[in-house]
């Protein structure tokens, strides 16, 4: 039997593991937070004015604005495939020669998440939800083409984000 050409095919195609996530993960926020952060920033907008920065001011006065107009855009569920070749998140192509370390965050009952850190500078860090995806099976995998960094866990950054549902 004759295998297929590859001849033209982009070696991503060649999926192993593939399953659909979105760009980000967006949280509910309920009007306790909304207060919160509305009080922060008057709070910050008169410091602003007592310190006579006229600047920091206008920024947290915009700041609601940016942040209304960012809250409409939906997340888009895009396609994440593992090929022998590398990972593909969306537009995405991470060869695994360019992927330094990855690491799966399992916090349960959260959504697992795949971390690569990589060379690329455009996106020095990705994390990917797995939507469901079997972290055991993506790890056993991973591990035969990428280092792990062992004991890794969220950033400080990463968690603030989180707690105050920033995404």
């Amino acid at each position: 039997m004759a295998k297929k050409s590859t001849i033209g095919k982009n070696a991503f195609e060649d999926t192993l593991f593939g399953w659909n996530a979105p760009e980000f993960i967006r949280y509910e926020r309920g009007w306790r937070w909304y207060l919160i952060m509305s009080v922060l920033d008057i709070g910050l907008i008169v410091y602003a004015y007592f310190t006579g920065s006229w600047s920091m001011a206008l920024v947290f006065l915009l700041l609601p604005l940016v942040y209304i107009l960012e809250s409409r855009k939906k997340p888009k569920l895009t396609q994440v495939s593992l090929s022998s070749w590398g990972i593909k998140f969306g537009i995405i192509e991470l060869p695994y020669t360019e992927i330094k370390q990855f690491w799966i965050h399992h916090n349960p009952p959260h959504l697992d998440e795949l971390h690569l850190r990589t060379n690329n500078k455009l996106h020095p860090h990705l994390a990917i939800p797995l939507m469901g995806a079997s972290p055991v099976l993506i790890r056993q995998y991973l591990l035969t083409q990428v280092p792990e960094w062992e004991g890794k866990t969220i950033s400080f950054i990463d968690w603030l984000t989180r707690f105050l549902r920033l995404h």
